[in-house]
């Protein structure tokens, strides 16, 4: 058994006996003058010498007493109050006062020795967690020491091992450029040889293609003419004597782009049909068309289109002069080594002269004792002499002649140094097509069916073509550019004859859909509404069944996870031939879009977001608000715009296609509304109005709506790079949008 807290137990016991008696003691030996501490407790003044900054009387003491610790401050001032107001004697204090301060004493005591012991107890804790801490240190840091010293080792091993590795790979390595080395020689001599064969294989395939060509030309003749024959015999076994055909003439975007359809007045006669072209026709003209007609085809334009697809690209290679070295002429050489020869030719000719000049003037000649053989031998002597002496002096006077051009002549010349250098060939199909809904009018019944016409072009265009090339001019003609691409785009669809048309439409008859003559007038003029009165119960219920189809056309398809915003059903992407940007429906067939959208272009074309194309047209443009408004064939939901004042902070979503992620929202809050320059201000005053936010708006944003709520308030027009400023973008204020469309 511990003896220690027995002692210390003892000890306490006795301190607290020797306190009690003296408090007692204290209370009557005392000046009758108390302290109340700051927590409340009161306790006894025994000498002059104890602070005390609230000092009672035996009467404040009394009344103070039986009051609990935390209102004793309060109730003291209160009595004080009183006490001036009439004086109270005091009284010597009763056995159950002085008990009750004695309790109070004790109590304090108590409470003081047991938050000195809580502390020693703490300090003690403190102590040992410090020690304890101090040797995990030390433990953690010898083995850390003994982990580093390993590791320090292990470096060491890998480091030689990767020295080992790199000494064989390199030894490898020479071995392999050895091999390859030999290999390259190998091959260059196979591959000269090859080139050899091969010029000469295609030397003979040429004479060969020649001739193939020449027997192709009047086969192709043949065939066509064939073909021809066999068009319109079947042209004249499919087309009915009494068909007439319309051409219906309506107001569309690009209708200029539509081909013109004629007759073929020398295959086919009056008499086998009429051909017929309506300006403005009506549902009512129609219908009374279909009573005297039995054999009846519509032709009703729809929409044109044209676009361009990469199909490949080829890497192709070319020279460019890099620079000029010196090398030996070739001239001054041949000069050189002609000179040679004409004086080495010049002397034997002199030669030759003379001898023959010795033989003539020879005074011991024997003569051959005939006169005119002598005669004859003098004569081929002079002869001989004469032409070797004009000979001479004509190797002369070129041998001076090539000495002047010789001195005139540079040793060296400047040689061009090439570098290769490659360039791109896009291999593109171009295709452009004008569609047609067909109305087919027969056995008093209406079918219909979509046709095309189409045109296809295949254009090579090169791009990064060095101009500094020898062979720019030459390359420039061979490929097309891209200037040619868009005058094709532009130009309209060659004109049709009636013949081939035909055979294409009834050819393809099966594909024709029966409907009803009211979807059929409704094809034909979208105003049109069929005159039937409705009961009460059938407005009723036709209305609801249009409110459900409504709400299952907007379900997305193909997309279970995901629902689209319905506000994308006013949203289009704007596609022309350099990229693409966004706009949206103001009216059922006019989209607003940025100027810088469709700046330059020749063909603009809209895709809505069930991918359906239309084309369009600039009807309207304002470069100060870098606006315009197009106008398009398709129809779509034309959206609502905010009207009165923007609260600053208020939440805007911008609709859109950045950078080519089609159909996206983006969310910000409006930073303010102030009045800057836009992109085409040349003076640079800030003369429109501006929704700055810090809503992302990215290249391809552009001309799309920034909504607040289901209204639109502005059109997205710039973003600033993050190398110039963060979350800066803008959109032209919805104000300025209904004043330009005003």
């Amino acid at each position: 058994m511990n003896k220690r807290p027995l002692k210390y137990f003892f000890v306490k016991i006795l301190f607290i006996l020797t306190f009690l008696l003296g408090a007692k003691t204290a209370l009557y030996s005392s000046e009758n003058k108390f302290c109340l501490e700051d927590d409340g407790f009161i306790t006894p003044i025994i000498n002059s010498e104890t602070i005390c900054k609230e000092i009672i009387t035996v009467s404040e003491f009394k009344h103070l007493i039986n009051i609990s610790h935390d209102k004793r401050s309060k109730s003291l001032k209160e009595f004080r109050i009183l006490a001036e107001k009439k004086p109270i004697k005091e009284k010597e204090l009763s056995k159950e006062e002085v008990k009750k301060a004695s309790k109070e004493i004790i109590k304090k005591s108590t409470l003081e020795q047991k938050r000195l012991k809580r502390l020693a107890d703490a300090k003690q804790k403190r102590i040992e967690n410090q020690k304890k801490l101090l040797e995990k240190r030390l433990q953690a840091k010898k083995i850390n020491e003994e982990k580093r010293f390993k590791r320090l080792q292990d470096l060491e091993k890998k480091k030689q091992e990767k020295i080992k590795k790199k000494l064989e790979a390199k030894k490898v390595k020479d071995r392999k450029l050895k091999e390859k080395r030999e290999k390259i020689a190998a091959a260059k001599l196979e591959r000269e040889n090859r080139l050899k064969v091969r010029k000469e294989k295609l030397a003979i395939a040429k004479q060969k293609r020649l001739e193939k060509s020449n027997e192709s030309k009047v086969t192709a003749k043949k065939d066509y003419k064939e073909e021809n024959n066999k068009k319109n015999e079947n042209i004249k076994i499919e087309i009915s004597t009494d068909l007439k055909i319309i051409n219906l003439k309506k107001e569309i975007v690009k209708k200029e782009m539509f081909p013109l359809i004629n007759k073929d007045i020398e295959k086919w006669k009056e008499k086998d049909f009429s051909y017929e072209v309506v300006q403005n026709m009506n549902v009512k003209s129609l219908k009374e068309l279909t009573k005297s007609e039995k054999n009846l085809i519509v032709l009703i334009p729809k929409d044109f289109d044209a676009f361009a697809n990469n199909v490949s690209q080829n890497q192709m290679m070319s020279k460019v002069v890099s620079g000029l070295r010196q090398v030996p002429n070739p001239e001054f050489t041949r000069l050189e080594a002609e000179i040679r020869d004409k004086e080495r030719r010049a002397i034997m000719a002199k030669r030759e002269a003379e001898n023959f000049e010795a033989r003539l003037n020879n005074p011991y000649r024997q003569s051959s004792g005939i006169g005119w053989l002598d005669i004859l031998a003098v004569a081929a002597d002079t002869g001989g002499a004469i032409k070797y002496w004009d000979n001479y002096r004509n190797l002369q006077d070129q041998v001076s002649s090539l000495v002047n051009d010789y001195s005139n002549t540079p040793m060296t010349i400047d040689k061009k140094m090439y570098s290769s250098y490659t360039y791109l060939v896009n291999n593109i199909k171009a295709e452009k097509k004008v569609s047609y809904n067909i109305l087919f009018f027969q056995n008093d019944s209406f079918m219909s069916k979509s046709f095309e016409i189409k045109e296809i072009k295949d254009f090579k265009i090169a791009s990064g073509l060095n101009p500094q090339d020898e062979n720019f001019n030459s390359l420039n003609k061979k490929y097309d550019s891209e200037n040619e691409l868009n005058v094709w785009n532009t130009k309209k669809i060659n004109d049709q004859k009636i013949s081939g048309l035909l055979v294409q439409l009834l050819n393809e008859n099966s594909t024709a859909q029966k409907i009803s003559n009211k979807d059929a007038f409704k094809m034909l003029d979208s105003s049109f509404v069929e005159e039937k009165e409705k009961s009460f119960w059938g407005s009723l219920f036709s209305s609801n069944k249009k409110k459900r189809e409504k709400k299952v056309a907007s379900i997305p398809k193909n997309n279970e996870y995901e629902i689209l915003d319905s506000r994308f059903e006013s949203v289009v992407v704007v596609k022309t031939g350099s990229g693409l940007g966004s706009g949206f429906y103001v009216k059922d067939n006019e989209i607003i879009t940025n100027y810088h959208v469709i700046e330059n272009a020749n063909n603009i074309t809209v895709i809505d977001k069930d991918k359906k194309r239309s084309s369009a047209i600039v009807i309207k443009k304002d470069l100060k608000r870098d606006l315009a408004l197009l106008k398009t064939n398709a129809k779509g939901k034309k959206v609502s715009f905010f009207n009165g004042a923007i609260k600053q902070g208020s939440k805007v979503e911008a609709l859109g296609h950045p950078r080519g992620k089609k159909f996206s929202i983006s969310q910000g809050i409006v930073s303010a509304i102030r009045n800057e320059s836009s992109v085409y201000n040349v003076s640079g005053t800030d003369n429109v109005l501006f929704i700055q936010t810090d809503a992302a708006i990215n290249k391809g944003n552009s001309g799309g709506p920034l909504f607040l709520g289901g209204k639109v308030v502005g059109v997205n027009t710039q973003g600033l790079s993050k190398k110039t400023s963060e979350g800066m973008n803008f959109a032209v204020h919805f104000s300025e949008v209904q004043q330009f469309l005003k």
